[in-house]
């Protein structure tokens, strides 16, 4: 690593096309990288209170080896990855470049979808912008992907153990506590239980935080909404109101058939042929319908104060339909 620090770009570039370069290429870069983090110190890196990134030639040299690593052949696709990810890294975090950013971790999360690490940094991301929902959306698919197996390489265990976890809580509850699920919040006290078992000592009062907050909002909601939470209720199958509907039409479809002859009649049988069609004061006649103007609320109007005039109405004994013939022209 020593040699390859001091080795001159210049030759690297001569360098290029050789087959065995991307692994010299990409342990340079990562070198640099690891040689700025200690320099500015990791935890102000974690702060965000970092030294202007893009004027230390030292950061400067990890950008432009690892591009570089990116653009060689016969490349390692576990290094290949990683290399994405920590270009998303850099420009997330120090260079504060987004767009890229999102392109390098969309590429690692090309490379291999099997690892949460590119989701888990596009939702602190998020979260750091105050978009709870996209960094709940990606926060929540990190923490269900199971800790890639020990044959892989570049594993961050805390990441997976613990970290996102604790993201993913911090999302569920800083975000609209209308728009998850009661199903999703299960699975954040479930990634909290772990987060308990695996987070170091000095998580241990955050945790109580989230464990506290997490059990707040779903009393809150079961007590609120006896019959289910709106957004569960909202996004359930439609199949029962589709099926509501069919009866309604089918039910409408029989009342336009009109009334069944008696016995021995037939819908073409004149008056005289059927006694109980015969006309007079004792004839069986079908209702008349009558025509009736049903008020209905358009957009903008008041619910509740629809329901303080129905209620009104109710009381004082006026009718809530109205025939047409009773109105007068105007």
């Amino acid at each position: 690593v020593h040699l390859g620090l001091v080795m001159d770009m210049n030759l690297l570039s001569v360098l290029v096309d050789t087959e065995k370069l991307h692994s010299y290429t990409f342990f340079l870069g990562i070198a640099n990288y690891e040689l700025y983090l200690q320099s500015v110190g990791v935890a102000s890196c974690e702060e965000g209170q970092t030294p202007s990134a893009a004027a230390s030639p030292v950061l400067q040299r990890a950008l432009s080896t690892l591009k570089l690593r990116m653009n060689l052949s016969h490349s390692n696709q576990e290094e290949l990855w990683f290399t994405s990810l920590k270009l998303g890294e850099i420009n997330s975090k120090f260079l504060h470049d987004w767009p890229a950013a999102l392109s390098y971790f969309t590429k690692a999360l090309a490379l291999d979808n099997t690892r949460s690490d590119p989701l888990f940094h596009i939702g602190q991301f998020y979260q750091s912008k105050g978009d709870f929902q996209n960094a709940f959306s990606y926060l929540k698919r990190a923490a269900l992907t199971p800790i890639p197996p020990e044959t892989k390489r570049y594993i961050w265990a805390d990441m997976h153990t613990c970290l996102v976890h604790i993201e993913f809580a911090r999302a569920a509850v800083n975000g609209n506590i209308y728009t998850h699920t009661l199903e999703e919040y299960a699975l954040v006290t479930k990634s909290l239980k772990k987060a308990r078992h695996k987070c170091v000592q000095s998580f241990s009062e955050e945790l109580k935080t989230l464990e506290d907050s997490v059990a707040g909002i779903v009393q809150h909601i079961e007590t609120a909404y006896p019959d289910g939470h709106p957004y569960d209720i909202m996004t359930k199958p439609k199949g029962k109101k589709k099926k509501r509907a069919a009866n309604k039409a089918s039910d409408k479809k029989a009342d336009n058939k009109g009334p069944v002859p008696p016995e021995g009649c037939s819908a073409d049988s004149g008056v005289g042929d059927c006694p109980d069609l015969e006309t007079g004061p004792e004839a069986k006649t079908a209702p008349k319908k009558t025509t009736t103007k049903i008020f209905s609320p358009q957009p903008g109007v008041d619910a509740f104060a629809l329901m303080e005039l129905v209620a009104y109405m109710q009381a004082n004994a006026l009718p809530l339909l109205t025939p047409l013939s009773s109105l007068d022209s105007d």
